[in-house]
């Protein structure tokens, strides 16, 4: 289906690939559904984990394929193993990006309020360009 979509509208410019693993995941389903980790996982669950493994590795060789054959995509790969706060920053930080441009004269008051933005554009993971 993807292939065909591909085929049909054209290869996206960037692909975000959250990189995981089955024991992650496995994990992850012990977690969710209080199961002990000296107990093994039902058989559906790990079908379900594997399939669901199977189908993200054939979609990334989709895109991979595509950089070979010529396509400009970009995959950013992004490590689904972190926790959450990290993992969620992150994306934040891929998909949020904010750039600030300022233009000053040069005078002494407009120096200080451009140290005052560049000190919050960096607290705030804002992209500062002075022009």
């Amino acid at each position: 289906v993807l292939a065909d979509f591909i085929k049909n509208v054209g290869n996206p410019s960037y692909v975000m690939y959250l990189k995981n693993s089955k024991d992650a995941q496995r994990k992850k389903y012990r977690d969710e559904n209080d199961v002990p980790a000296d107990e093994e996982l039902p058989a559906d669950a790990e079908e379900e984990i594997d399939n669901k493994f199977q189908v993200s590795e054939d979609q990334l060789a989709i895109f991979e394929n595509a950089i070979k054959e010529g396509a400009s995509t970009k995959i950013i790969t992004v490590d689904g193993l972190l926790p959450q706060p990290d993992l969620i920053k992150n994306l934040n930080n891929l998909i949020y990006k904010r750039v600030l441009a300022f233009r000053t004269k040069e005078n002494q008051k407009e120096i200080d309020y451009k140290n005052t933005l560049m000190n919050s554009c960096l607290a705030h993971n804002v992209t500062f360009v002075d022009v």
